[in-house]
């Protein structure tokens, strides 16, 4: 009795001893990791010298840092573990002779080892390095004008700026330079590159001259010169686009591809490459590399890219549709938008930008072509569909050659394409269809309409021109088209034995027939091969992107050329009539005409009396009363009617927009509302011209000037 009772005590006690651990566990785990954190040294203690020796005070210890990588693993050596980690302080080299780690450029690391120095440099010996479960996420470059200013507090980060190149190392053995900033400050920082480096063949220091203006990216490091005591604070480019020269050509290679949209109101063109982010001024005619895009890890040829000039971002989304990434402009910080998987349901689609919004058209994928109209809906951060009337009819399902978005009438157009008679590409038995039709589809109405078809030219002449030293180009700006004079070109190509054509055949939707033939002032054959086509409207010229013809090339350097639209409308021909395919339909014209002739006569009373209607329902005052005008358009037609005269830019702005000192910003406001005007006008009002007109400045002829229509006012 006695032995059963102490066993049942026992138990009793031991079952309570271990709640009691188990309780305190998390208590003791959690003082273990606070005790871990409480550890960590933040980058900047390591560094400190306060004996000014040259020396880390804490030299010889054990440390233990967390931070990104700013580079990975096999760049800076591919021998030993050799790469650089950075907090939010500052950064610090790390090294292992021993230690075989896989370390990403952006992975988190916690970083335990010996603070020594090697060459002046402060790093740490590794004993223990652990790759954290985190996100990938490169550290953001700090401006390399803060620090030219104060080096010292930039140590072992990652910075990034424009510089001007002071001096060459004289060795050719050594890549160094010296860089100064594009101010014209007195401060100096030094670029290196090391043996070690892997890509040290392919840095190009040679290309380089004194006084040009070049843009680094790179990591800071301080290095103190055994023999001269001197200090340098020096960039250590990781690869060679972390270097380049401004106003150089980019360069593509053979089979690469090229993307390419343009910023009417900044001037801006922007280019993706292999190498990254450019940009081409059109005020001062320049290129610049803007960034490497290093964060956007997959690869850039499986998606498609635009610039959204309503929300003022460069965005990306897969060739198939689904994932979409916004890149700000200003700061290349990139963001994905989306919560969706990959659709790959939209393969070879043609996208447009609808206010802020991007939508798609047609494509293919899961053996089926498309016919449907996709758009991404921002605040559900999901794609939808675009709704289309119940009796609408329909364009066969394709992957379409091109198209164009009217934002003035607010439609869309496609041209062409290839698909399937059924739609379906599954079949072995399926009959593959070229399509040369031209389709509307109004956003108003819900509505899609065939205008017509291309006929095959005589001579040959095939579809949109794709060069084939080009591996992709976008399809947004694979054609070319002059809101202002509804005119559609097309790019095409003339097969020749001894070199392809470039033309354009034109399409005038305004009245919805062809235009015939033009051909810019370039020769593809020799010289330039155009690859993206774009309207500047600021300064009423075609834009043309493309690459420079170069024999027994692997890489190409991209040109841009630019005509007057005028020039080019100029050069329109049209084909003897007698030669054309159409000319059936020019006799059946004849009797068509005798019939209208016939109707008009009949019905020239009733139309003088429709005429005078509509004169009076545009009468000034009435179309102030107007419900579809809001308050900041009815205070611009009131201001050009009490004129009586033709408006500069700079004067509609002060006007509206007096409290808002952004120049880019005033004029997109400027360009949106003179737009809106003309849209609702004819919207409402679709058989008669624009209400406000654009005319040159005599004074100027790189200015325009915009007033009201008199022919359709009255007061």
């Amino acid at each position: 009795m006695g032995f059963r009772r102490g066993a049942r005590t026992f138990s009793s006690i031991l079952t309570i001893t271990i709640m009691l651990l188990l309780a305190l566990m998390p208590l003791v785990k959690s003082e273990a990791v606070a005790s871990q954190n409480n550890n960590i040294s933040i980058i900047a203690d390591l560094l400190v010298d306060r004996n000014n020796d040259a020396r880390p005070d804490r030299l010889g210890k054990k440390v233990t840092v967390r931070g990104r990588a700013t580079v990975g693993t096999n760049v800076l050596n591919n021998q030993y573990l050799l790469l650089y980690v950075q907090d939010h302080t500052a950064g610090i080299m790390v090294f292992s002779d021993t230690l075989e780690v896989s370390v990403s450029k952006g992975d988190s690391l916690l970083v335990t080892g010996t603070l020594k120095l090697h060459a002046s440099k402060p790093e740490i010996v590794v004993d223990d390095l652990e790759v954290l479960h985190s996100e990938t996420r490169s550290p953001k470059p700090k401006p390399l004008s803060q620090a030219f200013t104060d080096p010292e507090g930039h140590r072992g980060l990652l910075v990034s700026g424009e510089a001007i190149v002071k001096d060459r190392n004289p060795s050719k053995n050594i890549k160094m330079l010296r860089i100064s900033p594009t101010n014209g400050g007195a401060d100096s920082l030094h670029i290196f590159v090391s043996r070690a480096n892997i890509h040290y063949e392919n840095f190009n220091f040679d290309a380089l001259e004194v006084g040009d203006r070049i843009h680094i990216r790179g990591i800071l490091i301080r290095y103190i010169s055994d023999f001269t005591g001197k200090t340098l604070y020096q960039v250590l480019p990781r690869r060679p686009d972390d270097l380049t020269m401004n106003n150089l050509q980019p360069m593509v290679s053979e089979g690469s591809f090229i993307y390419a949209d343009t910023d009417t109101t900044s001037g801006i063109i922007y280019m993706l490459l292999e190498s990254g982010l450019w940009g081409y001024n059109l005020s001062n005619k320049s290129w610049r590399f803007l960034d490497a895009l290093e964060d956007f890890e997959e690869s850039f040829k499986t998606y498609e890219f635009g610039f959204n000039e309503k929300t003022n971002v460069i965005q990306l989304w897969s060739r198939g549709m689904g994932k979409l990434f916004s890149i700000n402009p200003e700061t290349y910080d990139i963001e994905r938008e989306d919560h969706s998987a990959e659709h790959q349901n939209q393969f070879g689609h043609f996208p447009f930008f609808r206010d802020s919004t991007l939508y798609a058209f047609g494509g293919f994928g899961y053996w089926n072509y498309h016919n449907m109209i996709i758009h991404f809906n921002h605040s559900q951060t999901q794609w939808g569909i675009q709704s289309v009337g119940p009796s609408s009819p329909y364009p066969n399902r394709r992957i379409p050659t091109t198209g164009m978005y009217d934002r003035q009438k607010d439609q869309l157009y496609i041209f062409g394409g290839r698909g399937t008679e059924s739609g379906y590409a599954g079949d072995r038995n399926a009959v593959a269809q070229d399509y040369r039709d031209i389709w509307s589809f109004s956003f108003d109405s819900q509505q899609w309409n065939k205008i017509m078809t291309l006929e095959q030219p005589e001579n040959g002449a095939g579809g949109i021109i794709h060069p084939s030293k080009i591996g992709k180009t976008n399809k947004g700006s694979s054609s070319l088209y002059l809101p202002e004079k509804q005119l559609w070109f097309i790019p095409t190509v003339e097969p020749n034995p001894l070199h392809d054509t470039f033309y354009f055949r034109t399409v005038n939707l305004s009245t919805q027939n062809t235009r015939g033939i033009t051909s810019p002032d370039f020769d593809r054959s020799n010289n330039f091969i155009p690859t993206n086509y774009f309207y500047n409207p600021e300064a009423d010229e075609v834009v043309f992107v493309g690459i420079e013809n170069l024999a027994n090339a692997k890489s190409y350097p991209v040109r841009i050329h630019r005509i007057p639209a005028d020039s080019l409308v100029g050069k329109i021909s049209d084909p003897p009539f007698y030669l054309s395919a159409n000319l059936y339909y020019y006799l059946i014209g004849l009797f068509v005409i005798g019939g209208f002739l016939y109707w008009f006569n009949k019905n020239m009373r009733n139309g003088k009396k429709a005429e005078e209607q509509e004169s009076e329902s545009l009468s000034y005052h009435s179309l102030l009363q107007a419900s579809w005008y809001n308050g900041q358009e009815k205070k611009l037609l009131e201001y050009m009617h009490g004129q009586d005269r033709f408006l500069n830019s700079q004067e509609i702005e002060e006007l509206l927009w007096n409290d808002i000192e952004s120049y880019d910003y005033r004029r997109r406001l400027r360009n949106d509302i003179l737009k809106e005007i003309n849209r609702k006008f004819k919207k409402h009002f679709p058989e008669l011209e624009r209400l406000i007109l654009r005319k040159k400045d005599p004074n100027d002829n790189r200015r325009y000037l915009y007033g009201l229509n008199k022919q359709l006012i009255e007061d």
